[in-house]
């Protein structure tokens, strides 16, 4: 109740841009639930939900440059790789600190 559900995670093997975009709104949405949990000073939530969000930005990554990969030496074909390269702008995420570091 009041919880929201996650949508079901794209194949792992699919880097449609489909599949891509869904990643990177999983991110998107992921990262302002970091904020809300940094906000509300939980910060084992916010841990977690900014680990899982960089996590799955870089699903997204390693998934647009497969379909870079699968569709060289094919016709190009605007807005399939580049609309998913676009998109991964709008996901900003502060640079992740190095394990470790802090106290």
């Amino acid at each position: 109740p009041g919880t929201p559900v996650d949508p079901e995670p794209p194949d792992p093997d699919d880097s449609s841009p489909e599949a891509i975009k869904l990643l990177l709104d999983q991110a998107d949405a992921l990262f302002a639930e970091a904020q809300q949990a940094l906000a509300d000073g939980d910060l084992g939530l916010y841990q977690r939900k900014i680990e899982s969000a960089y996590d799955t930005a870089a699903r997204a990554a390693k998934a647009a440059a497969e379909q870079a990969r699968d569709d060289q030496g094919e016709a190009y074909r605007p807005g399939e790789v580049n609309s998913a390269a676009v998109s991964a702008r709008r996901v900003s995420l502060p640079a992740r600190s190095p394990s470790g570091a802090g106290g």
